[in-house]
This record gives C-alpha cells, sequence and structure tokens, in this order.
C-alpha cells in the first residue's frame, strides 16, 4: 500500500511528502526504516520522532513535523490499527482451515458456517460454535456451552461447561473461563468445599489474554462486560460482574463477589477484596490494593487504596522520616538536659 494510498484510506491529510513510497512496516521510531511508518499520538513525542529515519508519521490534525512526511489524522491510534490489520491480516497467522483430523466433537455439538476446528481439539456435548469460530491446537470446550459467531480461541484455551461467550471474542492461549470458584466454609465436620454450580458469561467484542482465569458463579453467572479487555495473568473470581469497556491489566486479582463499573482501569498487579464495588470510569493505580468502595471517576493508589493526591502527600511524608527521627532523637537529647538541669535546680533548693 502507497502511503497516499493509507492516507485516503483513514481520510488523513499528507504533508511534506516529496515521493510516495510502498509502506513496508508500522513500527517504533528507532527501528524505522526509509519505508516504514510510525505513529506520533502527543507533541511529546516528536522530539524522538524527529530523530527517527522513519519514512512518515501518523500525526494528529495540526501537529505537523518539520520537513517530515505525516498523515495527519483526528485519531492517530486509530490510523495506525487501521495500517497494522492491512499489513498483518489475521489469516496469515491461521495455520489451518476445516475440521482437522484429529478433534473429537460430540456428535451433539452444532457448529456453524466456515468454523475451523484445529488438532486435538474437543468440543463437548450440547455446545454450540457460531459462524467463523476459529479453534487452535488443544482447546477443549466443555458440555453446553454457547459461543456467538467470529470468535477466536488460541491453543490450550479451556472453556468450562454452561460457558457463554458473545461474538468477536478473543481469548488467548492457555487461559481457562469457568473454572471452579474458590469457595470454602468451615463447619461442624471441618473445611467443606461448597460446589459452583454457576456459570460464566462473556460479552461481544472481549479479549483475554494468556493464561489468565475466570471463575465460574455459586448460583447465578459470573459476567464479564462488552469490549472489556482483560491482560495475561488476571484472576477474576466467582460471582464478579466486570462492566463494559474496561481494562484490567496483568497480575490483577479480583476477589469474588466485586463490581466493577464501565470504563474502568485496574493497571498492573492490582488486588480487589472481596465485595468490593468500583464504579464507573474509576483508575487503580498500578500495585494498589483497594478495600473499600471506589467512587465513580476517582484515581486510587496505595495500600489501602486512597486517592492519588492523598497517597502521594503520604509518600512525601514516608520519605522524610530518616530526617525526622533525627530531629526527634536530637529534641529527646536536648529534653533529657532541660530535665536534668531542672532537677539539679531543684536539688540546690
Amino acid at each position: 500500500m502507497l502511503l497516499s494510498e493509507f492516507a485516503q484510506v483513514v481520510n488523513g491529510r499528507v504533508s511534506n511528502l516529496d515521493t510516495d513510497f510502498e509502506i513496508n512496516a508500522a513500527t517504533s521510531f528507532d527501528v524505522a526504516g526509509s519505508c516504514d511508518v510510525c505513529v506520533v499520538t502527543t507533541p511529546k513525542l516528536n522530539t524522538a520522532a524527529l530523530s527517527s529515519a522513519a519514512g512518515a508519521f501518523i500525526v494528529k490534525q495540526g501537529n505537523v513535523l518539520p520537513g517530515r512526511a505525516c498523515v495527519e489524522v483526528a485519531d492517530p491510534w486509530l490510523a495506525m490499527a487501521g495500517l497494522l490489520s492491512k499489513l498483518h491480516p489475521i489469516s496469515a497467522v491461521q495455520w489451518f482451515h476445516g475440521i482437522h483430523p484429529s478433534a473429537v466433537i460430540h456428535e451433539s455439538a452444532v457448529l456453524g458456517a466456515n468454523v475451523t476446528v484445529g488438532p486435538n481439539v474437543v468440543i463437548g456435548p450440547g455446545s454450540v460454535l457460531g459462524a467463523g469460530c476459529y479453534l487452535y491446537p488443544g482447546v477443549v470446550i466443555g458440555p453446553n456451552v454457547s459461543i456467538g459467531d467470529d470468535c477466536l480461541f488460541e491453543s490450550n484455551v479451556v472453556i468450562e461447561a454452561n460457558t457463554r461467550i458473545g461474538n468477536r471474542v478473543i481469548i488467548h492461549a492457555g487461559s481457562v473461563i469457568g473454572s471452579d470458584g474458590f469457595k470454602y466454609e468451615i463447619v461442624s465436620v471441618g473445611r467443606i468445599k461448597i460446589p459452583q454450580v454457576g456459570c460464566v458469561v462473556i460479552e461481544d467484542d472481549c479479549e483475554i489474554g494468556s493464561c489468565s482465569c475466570v471463575d465460574r458463579a455459586g448460583f447465578t453467572e459470573t459476567r464479564i462486560g462488552a469490549r472489556t479487555k482483560i491482560d495475561n495473568l488476571v484472576q477474576v473470581g466467582h460471582n464478579c460482574v466486570i462492566g463494559n469497556d474496561c481494562v484490567i491489566v496483568s497480575q490483577t486479582g479480583v476477589a469474588g463477589s466485586c463490581k466493577l463499573g464501565n470504563w474502568v482501569i485496574l493497571a498492573a498487579k492490582v488486588g480487589i477484596a472481596d465485595h468490593v464495588t468500583i464504579n464507573d470510569g474509576a483508575i487503580v493505580m498500578a500495585g494498589s490494593n483497594v478495600m473499600r468502595e471506589v467512587p465513580a471517576g476517582e484515581h486510587v493508589l496505595g495500600t489501602p487504596a486512597v486517592p492519588v493526591t492523598q497517597e502521594l502527600r503520604i509518600k512525601i511524608a514516608q520519605n522524610k522520616l530518616p530526617e525526622m527521627r533525627k530531629e526527634m532523637l536530637a529534641l529527646r537529647r536536648r529534653i533529657e538536659e532541660l530535665e536534668k538541669r531542672l532537677d539539679g535546680s531543684s536539688s540546690q533548693e
């Protein structure tokens, strides 16, 4: 694709282009060559961009780099996503098509049109797959699972019984959906396991990274809202309800029965205690542990998590503790000296 053709596709305006060229790759500043394209999402990156050998840059309208070929667009990341999809179509990474002879598909399972089932896949009784689904090697679909159209499950994904998955859902390698919820109670005979008889519901256009787990509910459902993106190595406990358009980053654990509103962000290594509600648009910063409800739109940080400005004041005070300790010890010594003097004066009287 020529740069000028790309600009037309994304309704962009080309600036400072002396010679049109065939786009070789979309890549980062440090490795780009004369036929490559980079994205500049903010003017803060202009200096780094100008030092790059890239042939052209996707920039936000009004942020043209002097003397460098640019494609001005309303949303640089949206344009870059379109270019990446054009240069790297998903069909290029699909290994095969059709039903592999090593797959084990129960006679009562129903597969839609143009479904690909890879080597050693197992599909249980009563399960239904929509049109255009693509299952990589080793995927296991349990009994009575419902899967919408155009879903992609990478190798060794496990979908447990009774799970319901919407359309265009992507689940990366090694993740388990519908695993047993973690529920034990102490009774007269000791600690007993409480059966988890609910299910998991994943709505349209979600994506779940590698080696993540979403546990099924105790009685009803664990739900992941539409367009929510979950990173690698994330645990979502039983009975959780995750809203629409949320982002949950790697190594985060959401304990059972939590509720997340829409557009919530949980950064890396966040821990959420059970039965906590995080309301719409809230952001929990990396490494935080949340033990109370977070109001809508609030940004929290720390353990226990508090508003970011409050946590920053705490950190500033903590950094001063060594100096404050020295001052305190010096004051203690002065007080002790004054007390000795006062005791001496009293005894002379």
